[in-house]
């Protein structure tokens, strides 16, 4: 199974209010677009190549440091959008980064 079969089991379940997502900013957005509008608070663990939206909220791009940061990690909201109906966190572009 992919990463939304086993988020959407985990949302299913009842028994998360917290996901940890380890991955780049594709991971990161296929996730927190299942995860928006529920109560269900998603942690970053940045392993990809930009990692834009975990530099965008201070996050570590180190691994171990990342993980100790989420440890203390308050629970916070952000806003989302959508663009050709897929959740965007960071920006939308087109062409050339």
């Amino acid at each position: 199974a992919g990463i939304e079969d086993a988020v959407t089991d985990i949302l299913n379940s009842g028994k998360f209010d917290r996901i940890i997502v380890g991955g780049g900013d594709g991971t990161v957005a296929s996730v927190a677009g299942l995860l928006a509008g529920t109560n269900v608070a998603m942690g970053i663990l940045p392993m990809g190549t930009m990692n834009l939206m975990a530099k965008a909220l201070g996050i570590d791009i180190g691994i171990e440091p990342a993980l100790a940061e989420l440890k203390t990690a308050e629970r916070r909201s952000i806003d989302v959008a959508r663009a050709d109906g897929r959740i965007f966190l960071h920006h939308v572009s087109l062409g050339i980064q």
